[in-house]
């Protein structure tokens, strides 16, 4: 349904210019973030039984691997491409920023967990993975460039005087 709705979007971009379809996808626009994708979000919410998560420890230590492999797959590609020409502490915020990708974990573990590709332990951890990310991730974020600001106004100040 995805891929079909997806080539239906290509399919309107071609017959006809952005100015003529304008209208046609600012009313789309609408419907889709105003009315479809809540209810997509709130279906699978509603499916998620967050406390079967912590029945036993075995759950609890595949959410946190899930969670660290999370950060990892953003943090490091991020701080070894960028930390020369960015520095360091750009570069783990940058690695940190990447990690917050709420809509994209939840969709892919609710078409994995439909299609029977993943368990329900691992669908319900993605899920909490994907909040906890797309919490956690900005604050740190926010904190790391308050932090490095207070250090670059300092190296300032030392050397204006």
């Amino acid at each position: 349904m995805i891929l079909g709705a997806f080539i239906s979007g290509i399919l309107i971009s071609l017959i006809s210019p952005y100015q003529k379809t304008k209208v046609l996808h600012e009313k789309l626009h609408a419907i889709g973030y105003g009315f479809t994708i809540p209810i997509f979000f709130i279906m699978v919410g509603a499916q998620i039984k967050i406390e079967e998560l912590f029945l036993n420890w075995s759950n609890i230590i595949i959410g946190l691997i899930l969670l660290c492999i999370a950060f990892l797959v953003k943090i490091i590609p991020s701080y070894l491409i960028y930390k020369k020409r960015f520095g360091k502490d750009n570069a783990l915020a940058s690695g940190l920023l990447q990690s917050s990708r709420l809509s994209l974990i939840i969709a892919a573990a609710f078409i994995g967990y439909s299609l029977g590709l993943i368990s329900k332990i691992i669908f319900e951890s993605a899920i909490l993975i994907a909040i906890i990310s797309s919490t956690v991730s900005p604050i740190i974020f926010a904190y790391l460039m308050k932090k490095k600001q207070k250090m670059d106004q300092l190296e300032k100040n030392m050397f204006f005087e």
